[in-house]
This record gives C-alpha cells, sequence and structure tokens, in this order.
C-alpha cells in the first residue's frame, strides 16, 4: 500500500520553523515500511492546489495522513478539503498530531476525512493500512475515531508502547535529511515520551488524562539505544556540527542521563544541547553533561515575577535558583539559551520588565520569548476562556508576536511592542532604544503592526553588518 504524508508548517519571521523534522512521522514510516507498505512526504508551508495535485498525482497514495498541531490546523483542513474535492479514484485521507488528539471533535467534522488518530499512532496506522489493502473493515481500530457516512465511530486508545526501543530509529530519508543538515549543520534526537510536570500551559497534564488506565505516559527509550542511532545518523549523513536533543525534560531521570552521558562520551565526539529544568540541574549532573561534550542548557524562565511563574506557569522554582542555575552552567563554560512567555493572564507591563531584568541578571546567549497561546486542552485555555478574554484573532505561527487574549492588565499592543524589544534589551542594549523607537509607530488599521514590524530586516542587517566591521 503506498502512503502519502503531507506534514503543514505555518510560515515564520525566522528560518527556526522552516523543513525542520518530524519525529511522529518518523516512526510512523518505519513502522509502515516494516510492514511492506511505501511511504512519501510533502511538506508544505501555505496551500497550493496544484502542488497537492501533482504529490497524488505522481504518488499515486492509497491513503493520505496528515499531521497537525494547533498552529497547522487550519492549512491542514484546507489541504483535507481539497483532496475531497479531487476526481475519484481519490485517496482515502486521515488526521492525526496533536490537535486531533486535543480537539478530536472539532477534528473528526472536517469533511473528507476517513478518520482520525487519537494519541500515539506507531501501531493504529499500520492496523488501518493493513486493514484497508486486506479490503477489511476499519471501524473497530483502536485510536482511532472515523466518519462512517455520517456516523462518528469512537474507538478507545490502545495501551501506550512502553519499550519504546521496538520502535526502531525513526525515518529521516523521507525528509530528505541531508538537506536539512546542509542548511542547519544539526541533527535533532528524541530520547522518550511524555513529560513527568504539569504545567497548566502546556498539552502534558492534558495528554496524561487522555491516556490515564493506558500504561506508564513518560517513558525513555535505552540510554545505548538512543546513543546507537546518534551514531548512525553521524555515520550515514555529512556536515553534522552540532546534536540536538528536543525532549522537553531531558535530565528528568537522574539514574538515565547519568548512564546516557557516560555513553555518549565513549562513543560520540560531536557537542550536544538540550532542554530541561532549573531543578533538575545541579554541580553533578552539569558535570556528568560538559564531560560528554553538552554545549547548551535550554531552560524555561518563562516569566521573571515569581507569584506568575508559580500560579500561573505552574513552575514552584524561585529567582535564587534561577540565578544560581545559571551561575553554574556559566562556570562550566555551557551555553544558556533561556525561554520566556509574555501577554501571560494577568501579566502587566512592569511583570514583562521583570522578566527582562532577570534575564539580563542571568546573561542567556539566546534569550528566546513568545507570546503565551492558550492551547486547547490546556488548564490555562479553559481560565482565559472562562474569563472571556479568548479573543477571535488567528495566530498561524509560534513566532508571531500577536496575543490571542483581550484581557485588562495589558493590551494587545504593548504586548506586541514587548515581544519586538525583548531580546535587544536583553543582549543589545546599546541598540534596544532603536527598536522601541520603531515599535512606539504603530501602522494604521493594524492592532498589533508597528514600523519594526517593517523594518526588521533592516535593523538586523545593520546590526549584523556593524558587528562584522567593528568585531563588536
Amino acid at each position: 500500500m503506498r502512503i502519502l504524508f503531507i506534514y503543514p508548517f505555518p510560515p515564520a519571521r525566522t528560518v527556526v520553523a522552516a523543513r525542520a523534522y518530524n519525529y511522529g512521522i518518523g516512526y510512523l514510516s518505519t513502522m509502515l515500511v516494516r510492514d511492506g507498505h511505501r511511504t512519501a512526504l510533502l511538506n508544505i508551508n501555505s496551500f497550493n492546489g496544484g502542488q497537492i495535485r501533482r504529490a497524488v498525482k505522481l504518488f499515486r497514495p492509497h491513503l493520505v495522513a496528515i499531521s497537525a498541531t494547533s498552529d497547522q490546523f487550519p492549512l491542514a483542513a484546507r489541504v483535507v478539503e481539497h483532496i475531497g474535492r479531487l476526481k475519484a479514484p481519490r485517496p482515502l485521507v486521515v488526521l492525526g498530531g496533536l490537535h486531533a488528539t486535543m480537539a478530536p471533535e472539532e477534528a473528526v467534522a472536517l469533511p473528507g476525512l476517513l478518520g482520525i488518530c487519537i494519541g500515539e499512532g506507531d501501531l493504529a496506522l499500520p492496523a488501518l493500512a493493513a486493514s484497508l489493502e486486506g479490503g477489511g473493515e476499519p471501524w473497530e481500530i483502536l485510536n482511532f475515531w472515523f466518519n462512517n457516512e455520517g456516523e462518528v465511530v469512537k474507538n478507545q486508545l490502545a495501551p501506550l508502547v512502553e519499550d519504546l526501543d521496538i520502535l526502531g530509529f525513526p525515518d529521516r530519508e523521507i525528509f530528505e535529511y541531508q538537506q536539512i543538515i546542509s542548511r542547519t549543520g544539526k541533527a535533532s534526537f528524541s530520547t522518550g515520551r511524555g513529560c513527568p510536570y504539569l504545567c497548566p500551559y502546556c498539552a502534558n497534564h492534558a495528554l496524561r488524562q487522555i491516556y490515564q488506565g493506558c500504561g506508564r505516559y513518560v517513558r525513555q527509550r535505552s540510554p545505548k539505544q538512543v546513543v546507537d542511532e546518534v551514531a548512525a545518523v553521524l555515520e550515514r549523513y555529512k556536515g553534522i556540527r552540532q546534536v540536538v536533543f528536543e525532549d522537553e525534560t531531558f535530565t528528568h531521570n537522574r539514574k538515565w542521563i547519568h548512564a546516557f552521558c557516560e555513553e555518549y562520551a565513549r562513543r560520540v565526539d560531536r557537542p550536544f544541547a538540550c532542554s530541561t529544568r532549573f531543578d533538575q540541574l545541579d554541580e553533578n549532573v552539569i558535570r556528568w553533561m560538559k564531560e560528554a561534550n553538552c554545549f547548551q542548557f535550554r531552560l524555561g524562565i518563562e516569566a521573571g515575577n515569581e507569584e506568575l511563574r508559580r500560579k500561573v506557569v505552574g513552575k514552584q522554582i524561585s529567582n535564587d535558583t534561577v540565578r544560581q542555575v545559571c551561575t553554574l552552567v556559566h562556570e562550566a563554560g555551557i551555553s544558556l539559551w533561556t525561554f520566556n512567555m509574555i501577554g501571560l493572564p494577568g501579566e502587566t507591563e512592569e511583570n514583562i520588565r521583570e522578566t527582562i531584568a532577570l534575564n539580563r541578571e542571568v546573561r542567556p546567549e539566546t534569550p528566546f520569548v513568545s507570546v503565551f497561546r492558550p492551547y486547547k486542552g490546556t488548564a490555562l485555555y479553559r481560565e482565559v476562556k472562562g474569563k472571556g478574554w479568548l479573543s477571535n484573532r488567528k495566530v498561524h505561527s509560534f513566532f508571531q508576536n500577536v496575543t490571542m487574549l483581550d484581557q485588562p492588565s495589558i493590551t494587545p499592543r504593548k504586548v506586541a511592542y514587548y515581544h519586538n524589544v525583548f531580546p535587544w534589551e536583553v543582549s543589545y542594549p546599546r541598540w534596544a532604544f532603536v527598536v522601541r523607537g520603531l515599535s512606539r509607530i504603530a501602522i494604521p488599521g493594524t492592532l498589533t503592526k508597528s514600523l519594526y514590524d517593517l523594518a526588521f530586516p533592516l535593523v538586523l542587517y545593520t546590526y549584523k553588518l556593524k558587528r562584522f566591521l567593528t568585531g563588536k
């Protein structure tokens, strides 16, 4: 059977989101190929009916599988609708990914869908492919909701795969992975699934509830298998300068991380970056990571105001802990990347200035900032919707400076202003006055756009040129 994956990703101001690797599709492709099926992939970042028709004509898929987050869902919906209007024989279409899992009623209602996959599809999608290929009735396959002639068939979730090692390595060739490496110089990996924390802005607490009774939610591959995959990728692809582990909380299992560091240090010579939490790092863990060639920690400050961080973000981490860990990271000679959110429910301008001040104090090489997004299914989504703060504004990218909230403590234009100036205030204060001035000049007829949105490429080019000429 031929299965065409379609991966829609929204356009972004930066190259970070462009042509990124998707582990879910990678694992699904591995499982399908293992069962004797053929797979192909179409990446899209905007709707192009001709592009979709050409892909369908060339590959002649029996089944199209689309993966989408909430940001990607509007584009995915247009693709589903378009394929449904193709001349017969047209492929069947299924939708999976985080949005289908978190908002299944909305997802399954898309006209033209055979059904949606809720949760992990490693076993469910191959089961569907086998059923369709054998001419059977697929209506009872676990993890799937089907739209059977207007009647929605809702199947239960299958038990989670406990031993992730049995899945093998995710397929990278389907993404033309060498092109990604050639553009970025980085190879990314995932070592596990699930997060042990219940942050109210994140989907993990909702996913835990969805998977209640289905087995262990937080799982990790064995350290040896992870390093086996890293070694295999380094051997196959050229130009890899850095390795990035994309897990949300890479160091949550102390025993696992110690074993991993020993295995990685013994077998791999590439520096690596990872994301973790301030309350998971101490001198010993930082030392193990440094000896294994960790070059960067990515840590979530989120908010500089401790009360906001505790009550809204859900992280019981003090500013003193942030300062102490950042000092240890700097002393170890490891680069620091901080994650920050603005436009949080109840946040004020003074709160944002506290976040900027704390970032200045701990001196991250990369102070990343995003605007808070209330994702469906999360506790904070329910809270802001209940308070009547949720607007009808559409946000299509994680990198936009647009808030979806209309709340009394801060205006959408102020949120956009602070999103613009944040990295400059933290890292380049001498240039911040230029960004502040441009960001204060609103573009008439828009809610959040300013002159800075038009001038951003020129400001960035001028700054880089000055650094090149002066070495500063």
